[in-house]
C-alpha cells in the first residue's frame, strides 16, 4: 500500500489524503482539541555545590610542656652557642646586646626554617628569652653600653 486507497482515491487528492488522514487519527488516537496552549515555567534550580567545612582549631599558647621542654634545651645550650658565635657578635656594633641579637635571628631563622615541633618550640623560647633580655636591657639603660663580647648575664650586671 504505497499511496492512497482507493476508497479515498476517488475522492480527488486534496480531499481524499484529508479524509484517510481524519479516519487515521480518529481509529489511532482520540483527537484532542486544541486549546490555547499556556506553557507553565517550571522553576528548576541546579542543586548547590555542598561547601565543605572546616573546624577552627583555636590553640591558646604554648602548652606547659612545650614551655618546658623548649625552655630547658635553650636554656642548657644558650652558654655553648653564646661562646660559639662570640667572635661574630663582638663585631656587632650593638654595646652589650649584640649577643642576644644574634641569639635572638638564630632562634627565629630556626623557627621559620625547620620542621620537627621540638625544634621550633626551642626556637621559639630562644625567642622570648632573647627579647625579655633585650627589654631588661632597653630598661635598665645598659643596652649600648661597653661590649661583653659573650653575652654576660645582664640581670645580675645590673644589680651592682
Amino acid at each position: 500500500m504505497a499511496g492512497l486507497p482507493k476508497k479515498y482515491a476517488k475522492m480527488g487528492f486534496k480531499k481524499g489524503w484529508a479524509a484517510y488522514k481524519r479516519s487515521k487519527s480518529s481509529t489511532t488516537t482520540p483527537t484532542r482539541r486544541k486549546s490555547s496552549s499556556i506553557k507553565r515555567r517550571t522553576n528548576k534550580q541546579m542543586a548547590r555545590k555542598k561547601r565543605k567545612t572546616y573546624r577552627r582549631t583555636t590553640s591558646s599558647g604554648f602548652k606547659p610542656v612545650q614551655v618546658l621542654i623548649g625552655g630547658g634545651a635553650y636554656g642548657a645550650l644558650r652558654a655553648k652557642i653564646s661562646n660559639a658565635i662570640a667572635p661574630l657578635t663582638s663585631k656587632i656594633p650593638l654595646g652589650t646586646i649584640g649577643d642576644e641579637v644574634a641569639l635572638f635571628s638564630l632562634g627565629y631563622i630556626a623557627n621559620k626554617k625547620m620542621k620537627d615541633k621540638t625544634i621550633k618550640s626551642v626556637a621559639q623560647a630562644a625567642m622570648f628569652i632573647e627579647a625579655a633580655r633585650m627589654g631588661e636591657a632597653f630598661a635598665d639603660g645598659s643596652a649600648f653600653g661597653t661590649s661583653n663580647g659573650v653575652g654576660g648575664n645582664l640581670a645580675f650586671s645590673t644589680l651592682g
